[in-house]
C-alpha cells in the first residue's frame, strides 16, 4: 500500500479506520498519526471543521436523555454531568451504562478506551460538540491559534482525537459501534469541510439524514437503567 501524494481527505478516512480497527499495523497507525498532526498545523480551519463535525455527529447520536448530551458548566467553569460529577474520566461511563466488571480497568473491554482522563481542552471540546459543530470548530481554531504563542503548546490533533474516542466509547455503550456511521460521517465531513471553509453552501439535508438514521431511539438510555435510575452494579473502587 502506498500513501504518497495522499490528500487530507485520504488521511481523514484512514485515520477513522485506524481509530476503530484493531487490525491496523502499528507502522500504519504511526504514519497516520504523523500525517494528521501535520495536517492540523498546515490546514487549521479545515482540520477544525472536519474534526468538530465528526465529534458533533458522534456525540449527538446517543439518546437525547443521555447525561453526556446534557452537561452544564458550574459557577467555577467546571463542566459537569447533570448529577454533578465532573466530566472527563472512566467513572462517568461506569456510573451508568458501563459498570466496571473488574478492578483492573485495562482489562475491562467497556472502560479501557476511557482509562486516560480527558484533558481540560478535550472536555471543553466535548461540551461544545454536544451543542453544535460550529461551537466545537471555533474552540479548535482558538486552540490552534493559542498553540502558536504558548509553551507548552496544546496538541490540537490529540485533543480532537481524544474527544472523538470518548464519544465513540459512549456510542459503543449503546451497541451502535458496528453500524458504520463513524466512517461514513468522517468521509462526509472530509468532503463537506472544503465548501464550509470556502463559504459555499453544502448539503445540510444529507448531513441531517445521515445523523437521524444513526441515532439511538429516544428512551434508550433509561432502558439500560434500573427503575430507580441506578445501574446494575460493578467495581467503582
Amino acid at each position: 500500500m502506498t500513501t504518497s501524494g495522499a490528500s487530507p481527505k485520504d488521511w481523514i478516512v484512514r485515520w477513522a479506520i485506524s481509530l476503530t480497527n484493531p487490525l491496523y499495523s502499528l507502522r500504519r497507525r504511526n504514519e497516520i498519526d504523523v500525517a494528521m498532526r501535520t495536517f492540523a498545523r498546515r490546514m487549521p480551519e479545515y482540520f477544525a471543521t472536519v474534526m468538530a463535525g465528526i465529534a458533533h455527529d458522534i456525540v449527538v447520536t446517543v439518546d437525547p436523555a443521555d447525561p453526556f448530551r446534557n452537561m452544564y458548566r458550574d459557577k467555577d467553569g467546571v463542566v459537569r454531568l447533570p448529577g454533578g460529577d465532573p466530566f472527563g474520566s472512566w467513572t462517568n461511563f461506569a456510573a451508568d451504562l458501563a459498570p466496571a466488571s473488574t478492578r483492573d480497568k485495562s482489562k475491562d473491554i467497556s472502560l479501557a478506551p476511557a482509562m486516560d482522563n480527558l484533558s481540560d481542552e478535550s472536555v471543553e471540546l466535548y461540551f461544545h460538540a454536544s451543542h453544535s459543530w460550529e461551537g466545537a470548530r471555533d474552540h479548535l481554531i482558538a486552540l490552534g491559534k493559542r498553540a502558536k504563542h504558548t509553551d507548552p503548546k496544546p496538541d490540537v490533533f490529540e485533543i480532537a482525537e481524544d474527544t472523538v474516542r470518548y464519544a465513540l466509547t459512549r456510542r459503543q455503550n449503546y451497541g451502535l459501534h458496528d453500524d458504520g456511521f463513524f466512517h461514513v460521517t468522517a468521509d462526509a465531513w472530509a468532503e463537506r469541510a472544503d465548501k464550509i471553509v470556502a463559504g459555499e453552501p453544502f448539503d445540510e439535508s444529507r448531513m441531517l439524514r445521515l445523523r437521524s438514521g444513526s441515532t439511538a431511539r429516544d428512551g434508550t438510555y433509561l432502558l439500560f437503567m434500573d427503575p430507580d435510575g441506578t445501574t446494575h452494579g460493578g467495581w467503582l473502587g
